[in-house]
């Protein structure tokens, strides 16, 4: 019975470490790792298809300017910033990668990511080209602070998972994009929190 448990807990951490998966070697997903023209190496939040082009979503301090390259590089894909947002209020830039191929991004868990809604309190994952995936919990019960933030505690981040995507699940076959992650904060205490921008500042008719 034992060896029996320690086997569990061991896929169990396997599952947990081991990357979201792609469902095509030649199509972008969330989670893909990119590299901008403001030199930095970054992480792609969300990918969507509007009238046969390819649009994506990373942190706007990843970007230098609208107009700039952005490099897919799992996939040989380039696109332009399409808009960028780097404020006190907002973090966040889209990117338009033209005619390209774009699937949803598959969990660790197998759940496919294609829906979005505001984040719940409650568990929560994000995925970073650096750190992987990281696992805590939504600790606001009000919805996003004044910045369109949601706070996290038990899931950090570091260089290069900046704009990557934030997920809640929703049952046992899919998962709700909830938010890009913008990075760490520290409380009033100096505890060490993470924080994910609302992804309802991007697509307002999101469902909440």
């Amino acid at each position: 019975m034992r060896g029996w448990i320690l086997a569990a807990v061991g896929l169990i951490m396997i599952a947990v470490a081991m990357p979201p998966a792609r469902a095509s070697a030649y199509a972008m997903t969330s989670g893909d790792t990119i590299y901008t023209d403001a030199s930095e190496r970054c992480t792609l939040g969300y990918v969507w298809n509007v009238a046969g082009r390819v649009y994506g979503l990373s942190a706007g301090h990843c970007a230098a300017a609208v107009g700039g390259t952005v490099q897919d590089l799992s996939v040989p894909t380039r696109g332009v910033w399409q808009s960028v947002h780097h404020t006190p209020d907002y973090d966040y830039a889209t990117i338009d990668f033209g005619h390209a191929a774009a699937v949803p991004m598959v969990t660790p868990g197998g759940q496919e990511m294609n829906h979005v809604r505001q984040a719940r309190p409650g568990p929560v994952c994000h995925f970073g080209e650096t750190s992987g995936v990281e696992c805590g919990q939504v600790i606001d019960t009000d919805g996003p602070d004044d910045q369109g933030r949601f706070r996290t505690s038990g899931m950090h981040g570091a260089r290069g998972d900046s704009g990557g995507p934030v997920w809640q699940l929703a049952g046992s076959d899919s998962a709700y994009l909830v938010g890009i992650w913008s990075g760490d904060i520290y409380d009033d205490t100096d505890h060490p929190l993470g924080v994910f921008l609302d992804i309802t500042k991007v697509f307002p008719g999101a469902a909440t």
